[in-house]
């Protein structure tokens, strides 16, 4: 992994990787709800995905420029790999949730996929 990611985003990564992608929109949600908790499983992957969607051209600029570098260190590096080098991409644009957590989603969507090419 690359060195601009803190050894605690390189833990959340690692373990954000083994999630699959419900799971991970109910993280994001879960650090995007600003209401009153608790809320259920399927309120917070609701969450997530309407983040993820109000911000998709935003994250598609700054991540789509960057999907062949991506998706060849899926190929070469595996999945952690092109995920930790798409949250360093990502930057500022996950502002609210952790880029690590995005990050990973859009790995496991496929980069392809959410830019349109797949």
């Amino acid at each position: 992994m690359t060195a601009s990611l803190s050894e605690e985003e390189k833990s959340i990564l690692v373990e954000a990787m083994a999630l699959d992608e419900d799971q991970l929109y109910a993280e994001i949600g879960q650090l995007a709800y600003d209401g009153a908790l608790p809320i259920s499983f399927s309120e917070m992957m609701g969450e997530g995905r309407r983040w993820v969607r109000d911000r998709s051209a935003d994250l598609r600029t700054a991540i789509c420029p960057e999907r062949k570098a991506i998706s060849s260190a899926v190929a070469t590096g595996g999945s952690v790999v092109a995920a930790a080098q798409a949250a360093e991409v990502l930057g500022s644009q996950a502002t609210g949730v952790s880029r690590v957590l995005l990050a990973a989603l859009l790995v496991k969507i496929g980069i392809d996929t959410f830019c349109g090419e797949g």
